[in-house]
């Protein structure tokens, strides 16, 4: 089964990571879905001809009846309509609170698939099953679902633990390499958040695998001490994230999530360098690291368009913006910023 990673949220749950365990998905989803008659297997356009049909066909080995559902691959399956069409096809097949439901794909399905198990019918029961390494390292764990409205990225979502998340790391082979670059975004700030060795590690090219663990269980340490981001820990898992945000938006979400917050992360280095608590070495580092991996740093947009877009953040109130930054590699804090001097910021 390889790694079990236990994830201690308001529902206890685990976090089964390897290579070649994807065929345990039967015997996981008949030990947590007890009461469930029906699953329904939420994927998009490019994961379902891979992986659907197989499991689909063990899910049904293992004595569920299985509905396949497959939306449009991108942001676009994040939208209040094809959340609307999910329900409706859920309502459609008679799915009942006993039942539940799984995401097979990456970050986007996986949200999509939490956010309308925390709504439906009031909360149904759902796993995560991600394909991508963005989905592996960050989205599929934690509980944080959600669909993104005309004014920003996730503004509407809830807090909703999988029963389960089955991170096959097999599954990586098939993925283009544009998606392998933008997964390796996040694991760069998990870098820059833990530090030490596997910061070290990372920019001495170490082994991917173990990067991948690494991430899982940096995350599922902090979601189980602050669940709900009310303690001031989880906030971190943002670093990088106010500025990704800005630019995803700025470009109708054609730059790629982990693209964005690798961008994210040399700002988030050189606004710690600004305030005195990132030395210029560790900023210098930081940056000529990510541009190496073949990273962008503004993708043309100047850093006032940048901060002007990321004034509709989620973590933005009245006058002024929390922005997670480094007091050194390893040391996340959050700064809390006016509005006026963001702006200002000289970059």
């Amino acid at each position: 089964m390889g790694d079990i990673i236990s994830v201690k949220a308001t529902t206890e749950y685990n976090v089964y990571s390897g290579k070649n365990i994807l065929q345990s998905i039967g015997g996981l989803a008949r030990e947590s879905f007890r009461t469930a008659f029906k699953l329904g297997v939420i994927s998009d356009g490019n994961v379902a001809p891979l992986y659907a049909d197989s499991v689909c066909q063990t899910l049904r080995t293992a004595g569920f009846t299985v509905y396949l559902i497959v939306v449009p691959s991108g942001e676009e399956a994040k939208s209040l309509k094809i959340y609307g069409d999910v329900l409706n096809k859920l309502v459609e097949y008679g799915f009942t609170r006993a039942d539940a439901i799984i995401g097979l794909g990456g970050g986007v399905v996986g949200d999509l698939t939490g956010f309308v198990a925390a709504t439906f019918l009031r909360g149904i029961a759902y796993a995560n099953v991600p394909t991508t390494l963005l989905s592996i390292v960050d989205s599929s764990l934690g509980g944080k679902t959600g669909i993104n409205l005309p004014g920003g990225k996730n503004l509407c979502g809830a807090f909703k633990q999988p029963a389960f998340v089955l991170s096959d790391y097999a599954l990586l082979k098939t993925l283009p390499p544009a998606e392998v670059k933008s997964g390796n975004g996040e694991v760069v700030k998990y870098a820059l958040l833990k530090g030490g060795d596997f910061y070290k590690n990372l920019l001495a090219g170490g082994n991917a695998d173990a990067f991948l663990t690494d991430c899982i269980k940096y995350k599922a340490d902090i979601v189980s001490e602050d669940e709900f981001e009310t303690k001031g820990k989880r906030i971190f898992l943002n670093l990088g994230h106010t500025v990704a945000h800005a630019l995803e938006k700025l470009s109708n979400f054609t730059i790629p999530h982990g693209n964005a917050v690798a961008t994210g992360l040399i700002y988030a280095a050189r606004i710690s360098e600004h305030y005195g608590i990132l030395s210029n070495a560790d900023a210098n580092a930081v940056e000529k690291y990510i541009l190496s991996q073949g990273y962008e740093k503004n993708y043309g947009y100047s850093f006032k368009t940048l901060a002007q877009n990321a004034l509709s953040d989620k973590k933005t109130s009245q006058d002024s913006i929390s922005l997670v930054l480094l007091h050194g590699i390893g040391k996340p804090v959050v700064y809390k910023i006016k509005t006026a001097e963001f702006l200002a910021l000289p970059l």
